[in-house]
């Protein structure tokens, strides 16, 4: 769980242990939040506060015209309990290897790292089971109390994961 997909700093929540509940109310993220208010930076926000400098977009940019328009008039705390976005990895499994990709986001190219970098292996098979999540419907009774305005989907191929049908109907 990281509050970007280009958040850098390490985070010591996972989706499997945690509940989005309990990183979204962490003393982590609400640093994160305080930072951001007052007009600090986040240390784990530095990539898109360098992206900007040399004006260019950036993540943070593009969410913050596409969800913050009233956000800026509310004080914190009654931000506090909403969550705006959410972008969530089903899995990576994914038929293609893109160029672009990796073995994070691709169970091809994971396959692929692993013949080149054999001592991966346990890094790759590490990352790759976070995606089991979504057989978790602890999880998934969650996400349907919370009161998200975006939802995204990506990691891998969603339409090639057995439960991306099932998930969208339910939420």
């Amino acid at each position: 769980i990281a509050p970007c997909c280009v958040y850098t700093d390490q985070t010591l929540f996972n989706i499997n242990v945690n509940s989005i509940s309990d990183y979204y109310h962490s003393d982590e993220t609400n640093s994160i939040r305080e930072e951001m208010v007052a007009g600090k930076i986040p240390s784990g926000c530095k990539t898109c506060f360098l992206k900007e400098a040399s004006d260019n977009d950036s993540n943070r940019t593009w969410a913050k015209d596409r969800f913050a328009k009233n956000m800026n008039t509310q004080p914190l705390a009654a931000l506090h309990d909403r969550v705006v976005s959410l972008d969530l990895k089903l899995s990576n499994l994914c038929n293609l290897k893109c160029n672009i990709c990796n073995y994070k986001w691709s169970s091809t190219k994971a396959a692929e790292h692993i013949k080149l970098v054999p001592e991966d292996r346990e890094i790759v098979k590490a990352y790759n089971a976070q995606g089991e999540w979504i057989k978790n419907k602890d999880i998934w009774n969650s996400l349907e109390s919370m009161p998200i305005t975006n939802l995204e989907l990506y990691g891998g191929e969603p339409f090639m994961h057995n439960y991306h049908t099932e998930f969208l109907t339910r939420l």
